[in-house]
């Protein structure tokens, strides 16, 4: 009987220690489990460096240098990978860049050209000498510079002073009286640097820009200043930007240049009077571009034509020349065999709407 109690006795500590023996086991295998299925650590990412460069895929020496967000990029040497300027983004959201000229003088001067109008001033001379000089903004690879029209008028040939000091011979590929461009082309194994346009409907009053250009032949100056009106009208040219960045002659053709090293505008004449100086116009940049495009492409630019000269018609002014409405557009002239003396206008006709 004492050995059948000790018997039972014997199995329920080895049940116990069973028991035990398999939690421990259990929770082994659990927190393994566990260990397994955590996921490791996520890799903290780096942070890029600002000035970090980029290897092109085919890096020579000969190859043009290429816009990059504001900036030219040099040709490097083999080897060397070019510093990559980062990717412009929107002034409207971000904070304005640091306004550094010497940094901009470095990244657009590469584009800049003197460009010399020379011409037989005198039918018998026995040689064409400079009747005009200005300057001009290289702003593709095929060797296309946009300048004003006024800088190349009448040239029988066109020199082109690049950066280092070399003289080529231009082409002039067309031009644009009415908003004063024109364009020259070189030949692209010349082109050393390419200028990249910003967005010109971008721009405000206050904004810190530099010119760069040849004034008086003096090659590639630059001048700083801020962005003192927009939409200005001169000349009969409307939509013109006001800078008070200095503009002498020669500078007429040259980039107007904004903070992050983009061509916002071609800079193109000047007022300095006894009453005031240091005001300068520029074409817009996106209008100046959209006028170069048209003329590589087509050779001129197109404008519609009615010959008329109207003046605005005010309720005064309509009293004055006796007419029955206050709004409008006065016919004060109409030249002959045009569009509109065809279609029947009449100088004294009031232009009320247009279908």
């Amino acid at each position: 009987m004492a050995a059948r109690h000790r018997s039972g006795r014997v199995a329920v500590v080895a049940l116990i220690v069973t028991v035990l023996v398999a939690a421990i086991v259990g929770i082994g295998i659990n927190a393994g489990v566990r260990r397994r299925a955590s996921p490791a650590p996520p890799a903290i990412a780096q942070t890029p460096v600002a000035n970090s460069t980029i290897t092109p895929a085919t890096p020579t020496a000969s190859t043009p240098a290429i816009a990059s967000g504001a900036t030219i990029i040099p040709p490097s040497p083999p080897g060397i990978p070019p510093t990559v300027a980062p990717t412009p983004v929107s002034s409207v959201t971000a904070p304005p860049p640091t306004f550094d000229p010497e940094r901009l003088y470095t990244a657009v001067s590469p584009a800049v050209v003197t460009i010399s109008n020379r011409q037989k001033i005198n039918p018998n001379a026995a040689t064409a000498r400079q009747a005009n000089a200005g300057s001009g903004i290289i702003y593709d690879t095929r060797g296309d510079i946009i300048t004003n029209r006024h800088v190349i008028d009448g040239a029988e040939t066109i020199e082109v002073s690049l950066p280092g000091g070399k003289i080529v011979a231009g082409t002039l590929i067309g031009q644009d009286p009415v908003a004063d461009i024109a364009v020259v082309r070189i030949d692209p194994v010349d082109v050393a640097a390419v200028a990249i346009f910003g967005d010109s409907s971008l721009v405000r009053s206050g904004e810190r820009v530099v010119v760069i250009g040849s004034p008086l032949q003096f090659e590639t100056s630059i001048t700083r200043g801020i962005i003192s009106g927009t939409d200005r009208s001169i000349g009969g040219m409307d939509g013109m930007v006001q800078t008070d960045a200095a503009i002498s002659p020669g500078n007429s053709g040259g980039p107007l240049v904004n903070a992050r090293g983009e061509v916002i505008g071609i800079a193109t004449s000047t007022i300095r009077t006894n009453q005031a100086e240091r005001i300068g116009f520029a074409i817009p940049g996106n209008y100046a571009k959209r006028l170069a495009d048209i003329i590589v492409a087509e050779g001129k630019v197109t404008r519609p034509y009615l010959g008329i000269t109207t003046e605005l018609l005010t309720l005064a002014r309509g009293e004055e020349l006796n007419v029955q409405v206050g709004r409008g557009a006065y016919i004060s002239e109409i030249s002959p065999n045009t569009p509109a003396a065809k279609a029947g206008l009449r100088k004294g006709d009031v232009i009320v709407a247009i279908n």
